[in-house]
């Protein structure tokens, strides 16, 4: 360990920028550089990483968030892209380098969090990270027969410039849902369009609403949505083609005119949300947006 170097917000150098790509690619199966080239990997993801000459070999990265939590904002930072190089495990890397994380900005905002996979749950309580258990949140459905939907068009973001500057222009005014939402994270947002959800985004042009969302074993998983102002699901159903009998919510649904059911997530499917810090401001029921993940 003594031969390794630690470096932070390395983006712009192409060598260790490469490096870390290789990595993801290697630990998560994820490749960065379509979101780096399109210049939506911004200045609030930040990594931090352990350099073996010029080979990123461990990782821990920070993007710096607002949140909106029961109508209030709150600053925040979520660490994400944990890895580690096979070969340089069992060294305490990422642990060196959460230390260092959680020493650099936990005096400079007012919640760090993290969601974790099932197989580290008793890694992070070594920090001061507590479990919060989030929500799943459903509505069964039933649609008319002959239904037929309304005017919707299936975007292009990873192959249509047009079609990514049509998401942010609704973006950069969207409402903000009020019990739990994110501010401002036009770089997540643009990853999951480009390397997660490409071809699950749609656009609503009646509405200037985008959708993201796909129908798995008749039920609808919505993803998203993003709006200029807030909708009734009687008017957003409208538009969304297929047959299904249940919608899982992937956020809080703030809709007037439904009443949803929620109940604690099953234990063991997803990954795990832990935070530091002010667990208080967050509400009984919570369900952090599947778009603002790290």
């Amino acid at each position: 360990m003594n031969s390794l170097k630690l470096i932070s917000d390395y983006k712009n150098n192409i060598v260790y920028r490469e490096s870390f790509n290789d990595l993801a690619k290697q630990v998560f199966g994820l490749d960065f550089q379509p979101w780096y080239k399109r210049g939506y990997w911004n200045d609030l993801y930040i990594c931090h990483s352990f350099l073996d000459k010029e080979k990123i070999v461990a990782n821990v990265s920070t993007t710096m968030m607002n949140l909106v939590i029961d109508g209030k904002d709150v600053s925040a930072i979520q660490i994400g892209t944990v890895m580690t190089d096979p070969t340089y495990r069992k060294k305490g890397l990422s642990t060196a380098l959460l230390n260092h994380v959680l020493k650099k900005f936990e005096k400079e905002v007012e919640l760090i969090f993290l969601f974790a996979n099932r197989s580290v749950l008793d890694f992070y309580p070594k920090f001061g990270l507590v479990e919060l258990p989030e929500c799943e949140y459903t509505y069964e459905f039933d649609r008319p027969s002959g239904f037929t939907p309304r005017d919707i068009t299936k975007l292009e973001p990873l192959q249509d410039n047009e079609h990514l500057s049509i998401i942010f222009n609704i973006y950069s005014k969207k409402v903000c849902r009020p019990q739990l939402d994110a501010k401002d994270t036009e770089g997540l947002l643009a990853f999951y369009c480009l390397l997660v959800f490409h071809d699950a985004v749609y656009y609503i042009e009646e509405l200037n609403v985008i959708l993201i969302f796909k129908i798995e074993n008749n039920v609808l998983q919505l993803y998203e949505v993003i709006s200029e102002k807030p909708l009734l699901f009687e008017e957003l159903i409208a538009f969304i083609p297929g047959i299904f009998n249940e919608i899982s919510f992937y956020f809080i649904p703030d809709f007037d005119d439904i009443n949803v059911c929620i109940k604690p997530k099953i234990k063991g499917i997803d990954d795990v949300l832990f935070v530091k810090m002010n667990k208080s401001v967050f509400p009984n029921e919570i369900l952090f947006p599947i778009t603002t993940h790290a």
